[in-house]
């Protein structure tokens, strides 16, 4: 537009997005969800699944929530905040965070069923948990596909 003009690249302190912080970040949100997915597959080769590894996974899945959860409030309440002031948000940027908070919400609750309940077949609860995390896992990389692609350009624009 007349008012914003496409001219703020050069405030960036690099202009490669290949080094942006949000970048880092969604590398590292990537390698989580690969490596517990991967995670996932070998303890489905088990036999059984022991209360340490309930214990570790849940551990583990802990850390992983908080990230995101931290992640997407990053988004939501500084960068999108700021960003308002030059442009309007795509739709389906802003629909996804409540399509991942579902996913989290989801997630969360088979992990706390996994350790609260020692009667529980765990192996089947793990393949409940590997099942949401194949659609978590496919909805997060197209979202930040779509950030990197289309938000960090509008960012820079």
């Amino acid at each position: 537009s007349d008012e914003f003009h496409p001219d703020k690249e050069y405030a960036w302190i690099d202009n490669d997005n290949e080094y942006d912080g949000w970048n880092f970040a969604h590398e590292a949100i990537k390698g989580e969800i690969e490596d517990f997915y991967n995670a996932l597959l070998e303890v489905l080769k088990l036999e059984t699944i022991t209360h340490q590894q309930v214990i570790a996974t849940s551990k583990w899945w802990d850390g992983h929530v908080e990230h995101m959860r931290n992640h997407l409030q990053n988004e939501d309440r500084v960068t999108k905040r700021v960003a308002a002031e030059r442009f309007v948000w795509p739709t389906f940027m802003q629909e996804d965070h409540a399509k991942i908070q579902e996913y989290l919400q989801k997630i969360d609750l088979h992990t706390i069923t996994l350790l609260q309940d020692a009667q529980l077949d765990r192996m089947q609860t793990m393949k409940d948990i590997l099942y949401v995390w194949h659609q978590y896992r496919k909805f997060i990389a197209s979202h930040l596909k779509q950030w990197e692609e289309v938000g960090m350009s509008l960012m820079r624009a």
